[in-house]
């Protein structure tokens, strides 16, 4: 359970971070100290885990070694926004697919040493291994820990960050996070462990479609924030337009095929998972249109309107699940997470679509 709270507490960190890093580049000057960044992260890291230590003191050892893989992920996602943020995406892609190499590498050679003695902290310890193996050299190579101990300049970005108008970037962020697993945590107390397990199964494949639509974001959000004029948006918008047509028959076969290919890998077991997952799917394929508006807004620093979306959004779908789950069970989640979806990205989209033409 500890692991499970520490890897989505450090998740929603690294990600608020990293979201900033991009967003505020130029505007705090994160350019000029990246090392100083570098370090408010690994302070914040550093201070959640006393918070997580002072509640799970008997398990101080699995607290310590988590902590370090914590550290190490975040020093290998800094090193991977660093290239987003320059447009590098190659070099953004090469160091998670290196990373996944070594991991792979470290687990092998962990299971033919120990065999069936193997143990959760050599996972951790392999995982910590990979990260900090691809990520040390390249950011010494790039002068990234330039600044890393100006705990002056850290204090700055940090009461310029609590004190302005990124506030309300930090709260999006949070309340982004959680709204994204409302679903889990309301199928699981609102329903039984079959209903859950069904959900499991499409989101499983879902889950593909996500990886898409994150790699979708992690293009848009530089690529809008370097762009200097509103006909240079509506450029890359157009050609936006393209894809999510191109993507039509991609997410129709996928739901089509689906109909045989979940109940043939679930043996029957599920037999509401195609249906989840067709709904799903249209959930991902409307976030794949519209959610890259966001980074219009982003770049625009409207960052109150997205908290103040955000947080409506969540109590929608908060109570289209409490609605929905017990007549509908996951299929009443998954029409749950349609509709808040279609909210937040509709909304998003109309008022992106008002900001180029202001």
């Amino acid at each position: 359970m500890i692991m499970a709270i520490a890897a989505v507490l450090s998740g929603i960190i690294v990600s608020l971070f990293n979201r900033i890093f991009i967003v505020g580049y130029q505007k705090i000057k994160i350019y000029e100290y990246k090392g100083a960044f570098l370090s408010t992260q690994i302070l914040s890291i550093f201070f959640l885990w006393l918070l997580i230590f002072f509640f799970f003191k008997e398990e101080y050892s699995v607290v310590i070694l988590s902590l370090i893989l914590a550290f190490a992920l975040c020093i290998h996602e800094f090193l991977r926004t660093d290239y987003q943020q320059a447009l590098r995406f190659n070099r953004f892609s090469q160091v998670l697919l290196i990373k996944s190499l070594i991991l792979s590498l470290s687990i092998l050679g962990l299971v033919g040493f120990f065999g069936s003695k193997i143990q959760a902290w050599h996972a951790l310890a392999a995982q910590i291994l990979a990260a900090f193996a691809i990520s040390i050299p390249l950011i010494i190579k790039r002068k990234l820990f330039h600044g890393l101990f100006y705990l002056n300049k850290s204090v700055h970005l940090s009461r310029y960050v609590l004190s302005g108008h990124y506030r309300y970037l930090i709260g999006y962020s949070i309340v982004l996070a959680f709204f994204g697993r409302l679903d889990i945590f309301m199928l699981r107390s609102l329903s039984e462990a079959h209903d859950l397990s069904t959900y499991g199964s499409a989101f499983r494949y879902y889950s593909f479609l996500l990886m898409a639509l994150e790699s979708v974001k992690s293009v848009y959000l530089p690529v809008i924030q370097n762009t200097s004029s509103v006909a240079g948006m509506n450029t890359i918008f157009k050609k936006h337009q393209k894809y999510v047509v191109l993507s039509i028959p991609v997410i129709l076969i996928g739901c089509f095929v689906s109909q045989w290919i979940i109940p043939w890998v679930d043996k029957g077991r599920y037999p509401d998972a195609p249906t989840v997952f067709l709904i799903l799917s249209i959930s991902a394929f409307m976030s794949f249109a519209f959610s890259p508006h966001v980074t219009v807004i982003m770049k625009l620093e409207k960052f109150l309107f997205l908290f103040l979306l955000m947080v409506f959004c969540f109590w929608l779908n908060l109570g289209l699940n409490f609605t929905l789950i017990p007549k509908y069970k996951a299929t009443g989640a998954a029409f749950a997470t349609l509709i808040s979806f279609l909210c937040v990205n509709s909304a998003i989209f109309l008022y992106s679509a008002r900001l180029r033409k202001t």
